[in-house]
């Protein structure tokens, strides 16, 4: 793994509902 790649694996956020 290189430590200049960065994985993801943070959970979505769920954007608040947009009126």
């Amino acid at each position: 793994m290189h430590p200049r790649i960065r994985i993801h694996r943070h959970r979505r956020r769920r954007r608040a509902p947009v009126q």
